[in-house]
C-alpha cells in the first residue's frame, strides 16, 4: 500500500511538472510570437526610410491589411490567437499611420522628383510614423502581457 502512495506521489509530480512546462512553452512562444511580428513591423518601416533616404522611385508598399502585421491582425493567427485582449482593437489605427505616413513620405519624394528638395516635409512624416510605431509596439507588448497573465 505504501508502494502505491509512492507511485501516486511521483505520477502527481510528473504531472505538475508538465503541467508547469506546457504553461512555460506558451509563455515562451507568446512572447518569440509577439517579437516576430514586432520585426515584421521594424522591418515594413526600414524597408520604407530606405526606399526614400536611396530615392527609390520603384519601391512598392504594401497597404497596412496587406503587410505581414496586417494579415495577422486581420485574418491570421493574431486574431485567432490575441483578438479577445483589450489592446488587440488598438493596434490597427497606429499601424495604419506607420503605413500611412511612410507611403506618404514616398509620394512626396515621387512629386518632387528626389528626397533632398523636400526633406523637412519628409521628416515629419517619419515622425508620424514613430510616434505611430511607438503605439504599435507599446499595444503589441500589452497585448503579450495580457495573454502571459492567462497562463498561470
Amino acid at each position: 500500500m505504501e508502494q502505491l502512495g509512492a507511485q501516486n506521489e511521483v505520477l502527481e509530480h510528473i504531472n505538475q511538472s508538465a503541467e508547469q512546462i506546457y504553461v512555460d512553452t506558451d509563455k515562451i512562444l507568446t512572447i518569440t510570437f509577439v517579437g516576430l511580428i514586432k520585426l515584421d513591423h521594424l522591418f515594413f518601416k526600414i524597408n520604407g526610410y530606405r526606399a526614400i533616404f536611396n530615392e527609390d522611385m520603384e519601391a512598392k508598399f504594401a497597404g497596412h491589411h496587406d503587410c505581414r502585421l496586417g494579415k495577422w491582425y486581420d485574418t491570421g493567427t493574431g486574431k485567432q490567437l490575441f483578438s479577445q485582449y483589450a489592446s488587440y482593437p488598438k493596434i490597427e489605427p497606429p499601424h495604419q499611420g506607420v503605413h500611412d505616413n511612410i507611403i506618404a513620405g514616398h509620394a512626396l519624394m515621387l512629386q518632387h522628383g528626389n528626397a533632398h528638395d523636400c526633406l523637412e516635409e519628409i521628416y515629419k512624416y517619419f515622425q508620424a510614423a514613430e510616434l505611430a510605431s511607438d503605439d504599435v509596439v507599446k499595444y503589441l507588448d500589452g497585448l503579450c502581457e495580457e495573454k502571459l497573465a492567462t497562463l498561470v
